[in-house]
């Protein structure tokens, strides 16, 4: 009798040796689970280096304005200037300091259009902006000397026409439609304004990788 119950316990010992053993063997989805969190913590810094590179190399060809009183940061391509709008029927770019922005479009000419929404054609594909109507505080408009400036904001972006145009890899040209109360007016947009908002969308989509985290470059 002695015997056996020796037997027994020393059985319930080597059990309860085994269950902690196998307690201690991560199972596959948890390795599975770590090695997520480490590939995903090396993407994340090879997206940062990536993005800290960005605007390094495009910072130069920005416009950066920071208001003294309320701290904020704007930016914009110097392709487009700071002084006044263009005078050019164009599409362009403003980026705050966090990444996030809006599309102008800029119409010039002799005779009014008054526009309230742009299309974009890109290939075979046709973008439509937000409606902004003539009364709106983000439709602006100016005339000197016999011409007229027609500037729309669409701060919603929705679409997002500048987006569009700067992933487009499409061969043929980027057709914009400014359409009005009055009439309709379309241009060919340039290669340098075309570059311009694509370089626009790379520097905001990178301040918004690196926004408020330690290594940020300063802009």
């Amino acid at each position: 009798m002695k015997n056996i119950l020796i037997l027994l316990a020393a059985l319930s010992l080597v059990a309860c040796k085994e269950g902690n053993i196998e307690s201690t063997i991560p199972t596959d989805k948890e390795a599975t689970a770590e090695i997520s969190k480490e590939e995903f913590a090396k993407n994340e810094k090879a997206s940062f280096a990536h993005d800290v590179k960005i605007i390094d190399s495009l910072k130069s060809k920005f416009h950066i304005k920071k208001d003294e009183f309320d701290k904020s940061v704007w930016i914009n391509h110097k392709a487009f200037g700071t002084k006044y709008w263009p005078n050019r029927c164009t599409l362009a770019v403003y980026i705050r300091e966090d990444g996030s922005y809006y599309t102008q479009s800029n119409y010039y000419g002799e005779d009014w259009v008054f526009h309230t929404n742009v299309q974009v054609k890109l290939g075979d594909e046709v973008f439509t902006s937000e409606t902004i109507p003539t009364y709106s505080k983000n439709n602006i408009k100016d005339n000197d000397g016999g011409q007229v400036w027609e500037v729309v904001q669409y701060t919603e972006n929705t679409p997002d026409i500048a987006q569009a145009i700067s992933y487009y890899d499409g061969k043929g040209p980027v057709k914009i439609r400014f359409n009005g109360r009055q009439s309709s007016h379309d241009v060919v947009l340039s290669k340098s304004d075309r570059k311009a908002i694509t370089e626009s969308i790379m520097f905001a989509e990178a301040l918004k990788g690196t926004f408020g985290k330690i290594g940020a470059p300063k802009i």
